[in-house]
């Protein structure tokens, strides 16, 4: 089921069941604003400069998981930034990097052993980007639509026990922030399939 669900109106708290809270670096960075937010009244503001989250350990725990999020891109996503980074260190850990090369690309370390998948440019403005992993495969959506995928699944979040988990941040203090808006994230213990993504 949802394991967490962060909609960013005023807090960074998690309205699922579990109350799995993030914390928030600077908390002035809730900002309201139909042009700054696409589901609700308000959105998370990763300036780039100062702002991220961190959510708990138990939140990415997970042999299968969809983590699924409204993304706004200003047109100018920092090289390398990440729009999350669930990990032990910069070793072991699972990122989705937002501009890798103009890409955004997902990674997933644990010491020798890498997995990635390349999900194409992400466009301008507001889009909904959704990463499944599932029993045979790893799969990035951007607006429903299948942009990349693996298979076989070499590496699952339960490999890497992450035990730091950021949005909009690394696990490297040299890895930049990520600058844009983020609204309305879920993370669920199963992989959700297209329709249910496109809903």
């Amino acid at each position: 089921g949802l394991v967490a669900r962060y909609d960013f109106e005023g807090s960074v708290r998690d309205h699922s069941e579990n109350q799995l809270d993030g914390v928030m670096a600077d908390v002035s960075q809730i900002v309201t604003g139909a042009t700054k937010c696409r589901s609700g009244k308000s959105a998370l503001l990763l300036d780039g400069t100062t702002n991220y989250v961190r959510i708990p350990t138990s939140v990415a725990h997970l042999s299968q998981t969809t983590i699924a999020v409204w993304v706004y891109n200003p047109g100018n996503f920092t090289e390398n930034s990440r729009l999350f980074d669930f990990g032990l260190d910069d070793a072991r850990n699972a990122y989705l990097s937002l501009n890798q090369a103009g890409k955004i690309i997902l990674t997933m370390k644990n010491g020798d052993k890498v997995q990635t998948v390349d999900g194409g440019a992400f466009p301008e403005g507001w889009h909904h980007l959704a990463i499944t992993i599932g029993a045979e495969a790893i799969t990035i959506y951007v607006d429903g639509k299948v942009q990349g995928s693996a298979t076989p699944v070499i590496l699952r979040l339960a490999d890497i026990r992450p035990v730091c988990n950021y949005i909009g941040a690394g696990q490297d203090v040299n890895v930049p922030l990520m600058n844009g808006y983020v609204d309305d994230l879920r993370i669920y213990n199963y992989e959700l399939n297209r329709s249910e993504i496109e809903e």
